[in-house]
């Protein structure tokens, strides 16, 4: 069985709805499940993900969650942000924790990666490519390796605090 991961709250601004319609189109091709992790019984989303026929999980610990990112085959997520914004905003916690945890990502939001995007995933330009990529990845026509250390060249956080310093530098 493939697993198909995703984290963050069950709102629509994480991009929720185009995952789950993503996992109801891909699992008539693959035996797949698809895991939302992070959700609470408060969020705008979470019914419709409790019907969607993923596993839906609330909130947990680090240690637990780094179980689900290490057994999924891919990290998905699809944030609903301006361009600009999502440039800005980063590649997110979450994104990190699935490359520390080898597993490939497919997000509009990795194209804030600060190395090569190509070498620890995909970034759909739209739904027809989000669906292409998250086919590559399941069906292991796409191999990405050594992921956590290819994140950690970029995110560790003595080279996160000095190319903060660098940019107020130059205010």
């Amino acid at each position: 069985k493939k697993i198909m991961l995703h984290v963050s709250r069950f709102i629509k601004l994480k991009g929720l709805p185009t995952i789950i319609q993503a996992y109801e189109q891909l699992s008539k091709e693959f035996d797949l499940d698809l895991y939302l992790i992070g959700g609470s019984k408060e969020d705008e989303l979470y019914e419709y993900s409790i019907n969607s026929g993923a596993i839906v999980k609330e909130r947990m610990t680090h240690d637990k969650l780094n179980l689900y990112y290490s057994a999924a085959d891919v990290f998905v997520t699809s944030p609903n942000y301006d361009r600009a914004l999502l440039a800005s905003a980063g590649i997110g916690t979450a994104t990190l924790e699935s490359l520390a945890s080898e597993t490939p990502v497919v997000s509009n939001g990795l194209g804030a990666y600060l190395g090569k995007a190509e070498s620890v995933g995909f970034i759909p330009k739209n739904y027809d490519n989000l669906l292409h990529s998250l086919r590559l990845i399941l069906n292991g026509n796409a191999k990405f390796t050594n992921l956590n250390e290819k994140a950690s060249k970029y995110y560790d956080w003595s080279l996160v605090i000095e190319g903060f310093l660098s940019r107020y530098k130059h205010l």
